[in-house]
Order: structure tokens, then C-alpha cells, then sequence
């Protein structure tokens, strides 16, 4: 197996957040023991605030319905990814970083890539994890899903000087609904925090003023946000994601599969961008390895089936998403009940759990009854302002995969 990284490391990224029931890829590939004693800030749980901090929901991971999710990390992606690809280097994967695949071409029995430098390899299979760049949905012009979300836009950089809980909540994720959009704070290590605000490109044209000045001026609408940043100082530059919505429609054939980010991403508001990606991966790697044990391309039925477990799962993240941003779903998803344990089973869900078990799967659907309920009747009031059209088309025209 050969590893492609076009960049070089270290390098800044985002997307530090881990989610508990990705622990178990962890544990299965080899690599969760170096992980715990890499010195990683320890993530207990989730916490959900209002903008003016009425309303709070504190998720605690091991009072999820699924037992055995109790905490995980918060990764400074710099050491993390360097971490994992040292570690798939010990497995006797050859690593060729950086080196950036700029043409592949397709044979009967597999396929030639070519990097930026001119090397030439062949290789059985591509398992595509390139990202947002999805290199093989570009090359083979792979068709997209419709998906009927408006476009965002995610700001964000890293901070020190920043005021953090000092007890075990305090490696917590805090995510908060403001009125531009909603931010997320991450503690990344005993000093840094992670900060990003996502909110539409039409907010932030009305803006009178630079980007930083709109994200800064956005964060400090929460009195809470506010007191902990009294004394931030960004380290770097702000950095900006624009329309980052998207999805293919088949996630694999014969010789390729695609994997994380490059089949598809929805929202990072719930972090599930790196659980699916190692998710896929592992899921990925099965398919091929019998294969490749067999000598022979991937069966259409096994893509095919490779396609609808990802996005069965994707689609259990959707729907906490879209009663997210609808203001009548994330007036219940900030009510939380604990009759028919309820909440529970939400927290194993904002947990990572996308593989639902019976006593899982039926109470997460009557919480989205009930969410779909209140669309219509309102017997739980809205958090603050009115629902734009946009969350209300989102939810009402939302299409499944």
C-alpha cells in the first residue's frame, strides 16, 4: 500500500474535534494507545449555548444510551495527522509526502499516477481521502447529489489568552447559536483554542467592515463567548471555507472508492467530519483488502452497498443538522426531556453513534417527530428571533440520499 500526502508537515488544519464512537477505528487499526499518551486535551462531552446564554445543553458522553462512548479527544491536527501517518509507515505502508497526484489514468486492470514531480506508479486501487479537492470526483467528473442547503461560510483561526473552565468540562467543544450564524470553541491544548464562526455569505457582505473584524464582532455577541475572550489574541490569520456543502452520488466502482471529505461533507457543526472520514476509511479498507485477497475489482453490488452504509450514516447526522439550523428543531434539540430517555439517545448521536441500534434507532426518530411536530404547531416556543425561509426550505425540501 503506498500513502500519497501532497502536504507537508506540520501544517495548520482544522477539523480537531473527535467523536467517541470513533474511538473503536482507532482501537481497530492500532493506533488508539498512542493517541492516549500523545497528550491530547481529554473531551468529555458537548455544550450547546443561546446567544445570550438562557438556553444550555451540556451533553455528557458517558450518560449516552450506548454505553462504552465515555470521552475522546480534542487534536491539534498539526501533531495528530502526523501521528497517524507515522503510524500507517509502521505498518509497512510506503508514504511518499509531499507528493501531490496531478493526473491519473485509468487501465482495464487498475490504474497510473502521476505526482506534481514527474514519478509514475500503478496501483490496483485508488482509495480517494483527498478531501474537499476530491481528486477522482474532479478527474472522472463524478456526479453530485442535489442537496438543498444555502450556502455558508466558516471563519476561523487559532487563539491563546482565552479563558477556559479549569474541571473536567473545560476540554469540552461549546458550540453556540448566534445571530450571524453559530461559533464552536475548542480547546486544542492547555493554552490554544480553536474559534470559527459559520454563517452565510450574504451576513457577511451586509457587513460594514473586514472579515476579522465581522468574526470578532460575531463572537462577542454572546456575553459568554465575550468574557472568555476578554483577552484573545489570534495566532495566524483567519481562514475561510466557502460553500462547503456537497456530495457525490456513487462512492465507488470497479477500481476506486472514496472516502471521508472526498464523497461527500455536510456541516461541521456536530464534528462528524472526522469520525466519517475514519469511518469510511475502515469501511473502505474491508472492500478492497477482499479484493484485493481475491484478485479481482470490486463487485458493483459491494459499491454499491459501500455507498448506502455511508450515507445511511451521513443521513443520521443530517437530520440533527437540519433541526439545528431550523429555529422550531433546535428549540426541542435545547429542551431537552429525559422521559422515554430521550436525551439519551440524542447525546449517543451527537456522540457519533450513526449505526443505530433498535433502542437507539426509535427513540431518535421520535425525536425528529417531535421536531417536524413543533415545525407545525409550535408547542415549543422558539429560542429568539424568527426562522429565516432558508432554515424552514431546508428542512421542508431536504431530499434523502
Amino acid at each position: 500500500m503506498a500513502v500519497f500526502e501532497a502536504a507537508e508537515f506540520p501544517r495548520f488544519k482544522i477539523g480537531e474535534s473527535l467523536l467517541p464512537n470513533g474511538n473503536r477505528v482507532w482501537r481497530e487499526i492500532g493506533v488508539w494507545d498512542k493517541i492516549e499518551q500523545a497528550g491530547f486535551v481529554r473531551k468529555e462531552g458537548a455544550e450547546f449555548l443561546s446567544a445570550d446564554g438562557s438556553f444550555a445543553v451540556h451533553n455528557v458522553f458517558a450518560q449516552g444510551l450506548v454505553p462504552g462512548r465515555d470521552y475522546t479527544y480534542q487534536v491539534d491536527r498539526a501533531r495528530f495527522d502526523q501521528l497517524l501517518l507515522e503510524h500507517a509507515r509502521e505498518q509497512g505502508a510506503q508514504v511518499h509526502q509531499p507528493a501531490r497526484v496531478e493526473r491519473l489514468e485509468q487501465r482495464p486492470d487498475g490504474w497510473t499516477l502521476t505526482t506534481r514531480g514527474g514519478e509514475r506508479y500503478e496501483a490496483d486501487f485508488v482509495l480517494d481521502a483527498s478531501g474537499r479537492d476530491s481528486l477522482l470526483g474532479r478527474h472522472l467528473e463524478l456526479q453530485r447529489d442535489r442537496l438543498p442547503y444555502p450556502k455558508r461560510i466558516a471563519l476561523y483561526l487559532h487563539a491563546v489568552g482565552v479563558a477556559r473552565e479549569q474541571t473536567a468540562r473545560g476540554g469540552n467543544i461549546l458550540i453556540t447559536r448566534l445571530p450571524a450564524g453559530w461559533s464552536w470553541f475548542i480547546p486544542v491544548s492547555e493554552f490554544r483554542v480553536s474559534l470559527g464562526v459559520v454563517t452565510t455569505p450574504e451576513q457577511l457582505k451586509a457587513f460594514d467592515g473586514s472579515r476579522e473584524a465581522f468574526f470578532w464582532q460575531a463572537l462577542r455577541q454572546s456575553p459568554q463567548l465575550a468574557a472568555r475572550l476578554k483577552n484573545a489574541e489570534a495566532v495566524g490569520d483567519l481562514h475561510a471555507t466557502a460553500d462547503y456543502t456537497y456530495s457525490h452520488t456513487h462512492f465507488g466502482d470497479a477500481r476506486y472508492l472514496l472516502a471521508g471529505d472526498a464523497a461527500c461533507f455536510i456541516d461541521p457543526v456536530f464534528s462528524s467530519g472526522v469520525y466519517l472520514a475514519a469511518e469510511s476509511s475502515f469501511l473502505a479498507a474491508q472492500y478492497l483488502d477482499r479484493a484485493l485477497r481475491a484478485q479481482r475489482p470490486l463487485r458493483k453490488q459491494e459499491a454499491r452497498q459501500y455507498t448506502r452504509l455511508l450515507k445511511s450514516r451521513v443521513r443520521v447526522m443530517r437530520r440533527l443538522i437540519e433541526n439545528f439550523y431550523d429555529d422550531d428543531g433546535f428549540a426541542v434539540f435545547m429542551n431537552p426531556s429525559d422521559r422515554w430517555q430521550l436525551f439519551a439517545a440524542v447525546n449517543s448521536v451527537v456522540g457519533g453513534c450513526t449505526e443505530l441500534p433498535w433502542q437507539l434507532r426509535w427513540r431518535y426518530g421520535l425525536f425528529n417527530t417531535i421536531c417536524a411536530l413543533n415545525r407545525r404547531w409550535r408547542f415549543i416556543p422558539r429560542i429568539g428571533g424568527k426562522a429565516t425561509a432558508s432554515a424552514v426550505e431546508e428542512i421542508e425540501t431536504a431530499k434523502r440520499f
